[in-house]
């Protein structure tokens, strides 16, 4: 089965129901100069923290957490912009209005993983 690409199926959805706004996200691993979101914006689809009036300045992407002499695992906050963000909310430039985009960056969150969870607050 050949899969198509994240704009294939969003302007497919658009089409199907009446041009509704449409929005793809997860771990595209790829940043802003990487070739998955340079293909999205050559098709119109942009990473949200592009559109947003406000939007977290780091990257999603925070590096793997490192035990510790306890055996705990502790993440640190990183100091990498969100051009390095490989972890997108993406959408048709015109389809919302983003007031803001936020990077999570709760200590628990941090010791977890080695990516941080991106929202969105918007209007219709």
């Amino acid at each position: 089965m050949l899969l198509k690409k994240p704009s294939e199926k969003m302007k497919e959805i658009k089409k199907r129901y009446a041009n509704i706004p449409t929005v793809a996200f997860g771990d595209f691993n790829s940043s802003a100069k990487g070739l998955a979101l340079k293909y999205l914006n050559e098709n119109g689809v942009y990473s949200s923290y592009e559109l947003a009036r406000e939007s977290s300045p780091m990257s999603s992407h925070h590096g793997d957490p490192v035990r510790d002499e306890n055996g705990k695992y502790r993440g640190n906050k990183t100091s990498r912009d969100k051009t390095m963000s490989i972890d997108h909310i993406v959408l048709y430039k015109d389809d919302l209005k983003i007031d803001v985009q936020k990077v999570v960056e709760d200590q628990t969150i941090l010791d977890a993983t080695d990516h941080s969870p991106v929202y969105i607050d918007f209007e219709m």
